[in-house]
């Protein structure tokens, strides 16, 4: 490659000649006062921009703040530990399953779980044979609409009559579910058992479980002898009960 006399290739643009009139004059340096005073005005141009810059970081800080503590709703979130914005819980116990989650929903708490409160983890079907004990959270106290409420309930017939079958003895089993009253009859040792439509209308049981006892021909307590016919007169829960006194 060909470098000129001054170690430059051809790519380089050179340099124009400078003409030999003017080869020996050179640049005056700026007086020094000038040269200060340019160099104060750079400093004082540098603080006035810093300044702006930290000016601009902390608003924007703060109205990030602002924004974090703004619910959507246009309220201000309380801050730990702090409800007293917040919507009271309604109070649903002793209330039947779909009543309570109509007053739930009517007070902005749409999400309900209902949880079998005896422990059996039964499923809950037919929701209007079931009645709150418990609910989380309580009544009375606040939380944010849209939390998750669960109930603790139990069905009509939970905890009526005979408990624990006596061997011999007959249980008492008015104002159980059938499926339970049966079962506790043939562990007391009576198996001639049957069962009548207290409608009157001989219907087909498909579940046990929905039908609910409201008399049975031998009364309960008494000790005949083990092959006597058993007969236990139901109707589905929700029916009327007559006289019986079971809630259904």
């Amino acid at each position: 490659m060909r470098l000129d006399r001054y170690g430059r290739g051809p790519w380089r643009r050179r340099r124009k000649p400078v003409d030999p009139r003017y080869a020996d004059l050179r640049y005056p340096a700026a007086p020094y006062g000038v040269a200060q005073a340019a160099r104060r005005a750079r400093i004082r141009r540098g603080l006035w921009w810093g300044t702006v810059a930290a000016v601009v970081t902390v608003l924007l800080c703060c109205a990030g703040v602002v924004v974090s503590q703004v619910g959507f709703g246009g309220g201000t979130r309380p801050g730990p530990g702090g409800t007293a914005g917040l919507p009271v819980v309604p109070n649903v116990v002793g209330k039947r399953l779909p009543d309570a989650q109509k007053v739930l929903t009517a007070a902005g708490y749409r999400d309900t779980r209902p949880t079998d409160v005896t422990g059996q983890g039964r499923l809950i079907v037919a929701s209007n044979t079931w009645i709150v004990q418990t609910q989380k959270p309580t009544a009375g106290s606040r939380a944010a609409r849209g939390t998750l409420v669960t109930l603790g309930v139990r069905r009509t017939s939970d905890g009526q009559g005979t408990l624990i079958a006596v061997a011999g003895e007959v249980p008492r089993v008015v104002c159980k579910d059938l499926q339970s009253a049966e079962e506790i009859v043939h562990q007391a040792g009576f198996a001639n058992l049957s069962v009548r439509d207290g409608s009157g209308r001989n219907r087909l049981r498909l579940l046990d479980r929905d039908w609910l006892v409201i008399a049975q021909s031998v009364p309960g307590g008494s000790r005949p002898d083990p092959g006597t016919r058993i007969v236990l007169t139901a109707v589905q829960f929700g029916e009327p009960t007559g006289d019986s006194g079971c809630i259904s």
